[in-house]
């Protein structure tokens, strides 16, 4: 039983590289996905039974890119990247400097994942920073100008939140594949700068002084269309 459970892992090894591998056809990679979830359930192999790893190359199929940061000293520049790196299973670090201000972030991550996130943040945050100057004008001041922006990236944080649930929710594959390519994200970082502390951003669900401000943000939060960049539809399709 314990061979044959061996060759079922070495299947399933497979399957799953297979699933994730950027240059599969959406049909091979539901295939494998459908082959992985059976296998799984068939012989109750856990997840973190696998390495997913390929000795020769553990990074192979991996990627790395820094966002393009609008506001360097803002709060809701972390709830808006926080969000979308764990929808697409990636990992987030900030670059910090003079007195822990953030002039940089990297996301870390299959490379397909990556270019998704890296392009969503710069688009979700253009849209934000063109909706705050629309509402309040570009003098309105930089406290109520973050307010509004703070509302929006709050929204938008929850919006993706609702989706990543309802997406794993309705599709076993996906469930399957989540802790797999969040761990191998983690690998991959790890391997090329060491052990970092996890950056944690939520959303701060309150407006402080300027609370109207940040409700008006919250409701422009909710028109941004999450999915017409190149690949961010995935989230909407369940991909």
């Amino acid at each position: 039983m314990e061979e044959k459970k061996a060759k079922m892992m070495s299947i399933l090894e497979k399957m799953l590289r297979l699933a994730m591998d950027s240059g599969a056809t959406a049909g091979e990679k539901e295939v494998a996905e459908r082959k992985a979830s059976e296998i799984m359930a068939k012989y109750k192999i856990h997840r973190s039974e696998l390495t997913l790893q390929d000795k020769s190359d553990p990074d192979s199929g991996m990627g790395r890119n820094y966002c393009k940061i609008i506001d360097l000293n803002a709060k809701w520049i972390i709830t808006l990247i926080s969000g979308l790196t764990h929808v697409f299973e990636c990992k987030p670090l900030l670059h910090t400097r003079h007195g822990n201000k953030v002039y940089s972030m990297e996301v870390f991550g299959e490379q397909d994942d990556v270019e998704t996130v890296v392009e969503m943040f710069n688009h979700i945050q253009l849209h934000i920073t063109w909706a705050a100057w629309r509402e309040l004008g570009q003098n309105a001041g930089v406290r109520r100008l973050r307010s509004f922006c703070q509302g929006a990236s709050d929204k938008v944080y929850y919006r993706l939140r609702k989706m990543y649930q309802r997406m794993q929710s309705e599709s076993v594959q996906c469930r399957d594949l989540v802790i797999v390519k969040s761990n191998r994200a983690q690998e991959f970082m790890n391997r090329k700068i060491g052990p970092t502390r996890q950056m944690k951003g939520k959303a701060n669900d309150r407006g402080g002084k300027y609370m109207g401000e940040y409700l008006a943000g919250n409701a422009a939060g909710e028109k941004i269309d999450l999915g017409n960049t190149r690949k961010g539809s995935r989230i909407e399709e369940g991909v």
